[in-house]
């Protein structure tokens, strides 16, 4: 009787046949090439989507952020009589440090959580080696006694430091700058500052919310790289949209506000690298911050559309910044 044999095997060597091994046929190196191909063209076409997204969701998050901050802001007003928040002082420094600015003087009125002050598209600060290395100004250190921080940029939060250990912390990481018309009562701060735009009344300051005529033009806070800002109507246009405009030869002055606010976070394109300059001389730059008005509502606000908001009570609604005007080459 024949023995059966396997048909996998040859009878002379008893490896696996020719003929089985046609049935079971291997990718060839051209048809892995072709794949491969086709998955990094489909990785290349969906990676800009991808990004797309996550930015407009990142935008969507610093909305909710500005708009509880705004209600807040509403909520502070009903409890003072329509008065309007004052940021902690020498006289009344509050629970939190005279340094805390708005963030200590409204922080009973929202979250504490940290990460309603930080916009997720800028949500880390700077080290001091790399504000050094961007030759941004640094004022007083962490654990001074001076007050002072660091400032932020496009993609950065700011740090105020407190010079205190208090309830928060050593110190403030935030990414929204307060309108500093509201600042009535703190001299140094818009008061100060209306005096080198030339005013001579306080009649640019809001001490009262019966004063804001235009609650839905007038902006509380915004996406900004310090603390507050005091913009002017003639303010000129930062050229860097990454680091924006902080210090004017490390002291305030009347023009250069807007810098703290007009920058490049938001608005569907990628944040200004840091390098990135315009002289705003042929069209304004793309990208746009996200703005809380004294209503309560929230808008994303081209760059150029900031100079029709009423940051201040005389406010004379200059619609965009002189074309040419830029910051000194140091900015």
């Amino acid at each position: 009787m024949f023995k059966r044999l396997d048909p996998r095997f040859s009878a002379r060597s008893g490896h696996p046949s020719a003929a089985v091994k046609l049935c079971c046929p291997a990718f060839t190196l051209i048809e892995l090439l072709v794949v491969i191909a086709v998955i990094a063209i489909l990785a290349a076409l969906l990676m800009p989507v991808l990004a797309g997204a996550k930015r407009r969701a990142h935008q969507i998050a610093c909305v909710s952020n500005l708009k509880q901050l705004s209600m807040a802001n509403i909520m502070y007003a009903g409890d003072n009589n329509g008065g309007l928040m004052q940021a902690p002082s020498l006289d009344n420094p509050g629970p939190y440090g005279y340094k805390s600015e708005w963030v200590g003087g409204m922080i009973d009125y929202f979250s504490k959580a940290t990460d309603l002050l930080l916009c997720p598209s800028a949500k880390d600060p700077l080290t001091l080696a790399q504000c050094a290395q961007y030759g941004l100004p640094v004022y007083d250190s962490p654990m001074g006694t001076a007050g002072g921080g660091q400032p932020g940029t496009a993609d950065n939060a700011y740090v105020l430091y407190l010079g205190q250990n208090t309830t928060i912390g050593w110190d403030i990481t935030c990414s929204y700058t307060y309108n500093g018309w509201f600042y009535s009562a703190n001299g140094v701060d818009a008061d100060g500052v209306a005096r080198t735009y030339g005013a001579t009344t306080n009649d640019w300051l809001y001490f009262n919310e019966s004063q804001i005529k235009t609650p839905d033009q007038t902006p509380v806070y915004a996406d900004g790289i310090w603390e507050d800002a005091c913009p002017g109507e003639r303010d000129v246009a930062c050229v860097n949209l990454w680091s924006g405009a902080n210090w004017l030869s490390g002291s305030r002055k009347g023009g250069y506000e807007m810098g703290r606010v007009a920058i490049q976070r938001h608005g569907g394109v990628v944040s200004a690298s840091r390098s990135y300059k315009t002289l705003w001389t042929t069209s304004p730059p793309s990208g746009a911050v996200n703005v809380g008005l004294f209503d309560g509502h929230v808008e994303p606000s081209k760059l150029p559309n900031l100079w029709s908001y009423s940051w201040h009570r005389n406010w004379g609604q200059k619609s965009t910044p002189s074309p040419g005007y830029g910051f000194p080459a140091t900015y």
